[in-house]
């Protein structure tokens, strides 16, 4: 989340925890995506609360299934890549990480 604001951060904790160079080896190989919003608000909420001014909340599960159902899987399709994912956000993209990693706590639970 927010890829313009936290990639170089992410890239040299990746670089750092993975390098060979210092014999880390603490994470395996990582395909970093970022991805840019143009509405944080809307992508990164779950629930649209009511307010007396507009607001684009609520569109978080949307963006959640726009992760799953298209990039990833073209992501898979391109790349080599393993099964294991990490979703990292801050602020509100940290509240959408939550988000999604407690919805499929509950839903696992519930099956």
């Amino acid at each position: 989340m927010d890829g313009y604001a936290h990639f170089k951060i992410a890239v040299g904790i990746v670089h750092f925890m993975s390098s060979d160079r210092n014999r880390n080896y603490l994470m395996p190989e990582t395909i970093i995506v970022t991805i840019e919003n143009v509405d944080r608000r809307r992508d990164f909420t779950v629930t649209k609360i009511k307010t007396k001014r507009p607001n684009t909340g609520g569109g978080g599960r949307k963006f959640l299934s726009f992760i799953e159902k298209e990039l990833i899987p073209h992501i898979d399709k391109n790349y080599r890549t393993e099964s294991h994912r990490t979703l990292i956000g801050h602020s509100l993209g940290g509240l959408l990480t939550l988000n999604a990693y407690m919805t499929k706590i509950v839903s696992s639970t519930l099956t």
